[in-house]
């Protein structure tokens, strides 16, 4: 079960980041 919950965790934070870096590449391509 421990082994699960980190796992939850480590997609979660790759999915924050993946959105991280998307909105930072439209910022940068369409700067308002």
């Amino acid at each position: 079960m421990a082994s699960v919950t980190l796992l939850v965790k480590y997609v979660k934070q790759i999915d924050y980041l993946q959105f991280i870096t998307h909105t930072a590449n439209s910022s940068r391509i369409h700067p308002e």
